[in-house]
């Protein structure tokens, strides 16, 4: 099995994609303090001062901070770690504590912003009127639903237990395969709620509708979704239980760039949407800034899924979830885990590996 390299190109890319993170960021935050030190207009005001929600605002602005900080640690702008130093026990750390705690703290406020938004802004009072266009908050006068709220939520608690799993896996013996797979199935397990959450489609956002750029944007958006899920989730997920030299792909700066952009992919549209409501932000200027966001995510999981997915798997993942019988005779996600692990073992190869597998035959 070929040890995963980073290549100048994989590099640049990243490090470019965290630039392009940090600039979106930047911008939110520079409408913020806008608002807060140059808006008269009250109505703008109050997307911050507000009573009604403030522990929700409060909770936002420190999850944006953390995210801000944890690209900010990771960027070719660090002053600690070199960024040449791609990997390995250095990288690991953020000067001041490590990446562990840093991910108990992002998926904490994660979870805690997801909440507090469906407590203050999902009851039925708030969400009378609701006229939107699509699932998601592109549109200029879209408001986030209730139900939006709790699938979002759930959604985080995917991507802690992922985390949390990865973690795991990196102090986990190579030997104790057991451990390892058990460590899997409990990451998997919180699928079994997914019927219990409600559901919105990307599809439904685009298909029949008039060709604009948000309804291009949702479809680039599912099948971002499905390569997250498919490579990126299951793929990843998999690939650190079943190859070895992804074990400790959590301690990564490919990955910690990537994860951190991921998360603020998540949090970010929403707190834009925000800011288009209280006319802090423009709507033009948000879906640049969105685009940005995806950009970004995109570039950084290029690599990882290159170096570190099991090919074999996430397509397995694909098929099985598209797959109408295959759903028939298994059901749950976490029955498909199991048929992806095991074709993970049966062909545990890379796009790196074949590529490097070819030129060598050649």
């Amino acid at each position: 099995m070929m040890n995963p390299t980073t290549t100048s190109s994989s590099l640049c890319a990243v490090s470019s994609a965290s630039l392009l993170a940090l600039f979106t960021y930047t911008c939110i935050w520079l409408s913020l303090v806008k608002v807060v030190l140059l808006e008269s207009e009250p109505r703008k005001k109050r997307l911050i001062t507000a009573s009604h929600g403030r522990p929700h605002r409060l909770l936002g602005l420190l999850l944006l901070a953390l995210i801000t900080l944890g690209t900010l640690v990771t960027s070719p702008l660090s002053l600690g770690t070199p960024w040449s130093d791609y990997s390995g026990d250095d990288g690991a750390q953020l000067n001041f504590f490590s990446w562990l705690t840093y991910d108990v703290l992002l998926h904490a406020l994660a979870i805690a912003t997801t909440i507090s938004a469906v407590t203050y802004f999902g009851t039925a009072r708030t969400q009378t009127r609701i006229n939107n266009e699509a699932s998601g908050p592109l549109d200029e006068h879209a408001t986030v639903t209730r139900e939006e709220m709790v699938e979002h939520a759930f959604f985080q608690v995917i991507n802690a237990a992922m985390i949390a799993y990865l973690h795991a896996a990196a102090y986990i013996r190579d030997e104790q395969h057991a451990l390892r797979a058990v460590c899997l199935l409990a990451a998997t397990a919180p699928w079994l709620w997914r019927n219990r959450v409600p559901y919105h489609s990307f599809r439904k956002n685009y298909v029949g509708k008039k060709v604009t750029l948000t309804r291009a944007m949702y479809a680039v958006k599912k099948w971002q979704f499905v390569l997250y899920k498919h490579a990126l989730l299951h793929g990843l997920n998999v690939s650190t239980c079943a190859l070895p030299n992804v074990h400790d792909v959590v301690h990564r700066k490919d990955f910690r760039i990537y994860w951190i952009v991921l998360n603020a992919s998540y949090v970010l549209e929403f707190f834009m949407q925000s800011l288009v409501r209280a006319r802090a932000l423009p709507q033009s200027f948000m879906v640049a800034l969105n685009i940005a966001l995806m950009v970004a995510a995109s570039i950084c999981a290029t690599p990882l899924v290159l170096s570190n997915v099991c090919v074999a798997a996430a397509c397995t993942s694909l098929f099985l979830n598209f797959s109408s019988a295959c759903k028939r005779w298994l059901p749950t996600e976490v029955h498909r885990i199991v048929v992806v692990l095991f074709v993970a073992c049966i062909a545990p190869h890379t796009i790196s590996d074949i590529y490097t597998n070819i030129r060598t035959r050649s």
